[in-house]
């Protein structure tokens, strides 16, 4: 491991996992504030109302239909909750397509260990650091990394100057075959 450069890098295929649980979750809410939507049409023209705005201007009739009134009310703000979560997991989704450039170089030669993150909105850090040894190598995977065979890996590492010892570290996600990547580095 002299002169040995190790490179690891997020990948598209990294992100599949993460994407696939975010779209069954999106798709789980989408099924859910349709049949919400489905349920509050038919209350709409069961009680009379022909619109959304037909309800809030007719709202003060509560006292001769508290029901209706209350469930097509509670089902108005189900569907609102239901929006922002809708809005969120595609928030999620498309801030995981930010990741797959992120690396991490550890050059074994020089001592060096380099990290590229990046981040939302369009924020870059670079981390470049003595590098004296790896102390520890952990990969982490939830079911959908298990099935995809990706995950994200947290590197501790020792860096050391002529003052002082410090322990670092690094973590790098949506890999690859992150078993593998391991093995590089230990």
């Amino acid at each position: 491991m002299e002169n040995k450069i190790v490179k690891i890098k997020s990948s598209l295929k990294g992100i599949l996992g993460q994407v696939i649980k975010y779209l069954v979750f999106a798709l789980a809410d989408l099924i859910a504030l349709l049949i919400s939507k489905g349920i509050l049409s038919k209350l709409y023209s069961k009680n009379g109302y022909k619109s959304f705005s037909d309800f809030i201007s007719k709202i003060l009739d509560i006292i001769d239909k508290p029901a209706p009134v209350l469930i097509m009310f509670g089902l108005n703000l189900l569907i609102l909750f239901l929006l922002i979560l809708e809005i969120i997991f595609l928030f999620k989704i498309l801030a995981l397509f930010l990741e797959i450039n992120n690396n991490i170089t550890v050059n074994f030669g020089n001592n060096r260990i380099t990290s590229r993150n990046y981040t939302f909105p369009l924020t870059i850090n670079n981390d470049d650091n003595i590098l004296n040894k790896i102390v520890e190598v952990n990969i982490e995977q939830n079911v959908f990394d298990l099935i995809f065979n990706t995950g994200d890996m947290y590197i501790e590492y020792l860096s050391t100057d002529k003052d002082d010892a410090k322990t670092r570290s690094l973590s790098i996600k949506h890999l690859m075959k992150p078993m593998v990547e391991k093995e590089k580095l230990i």
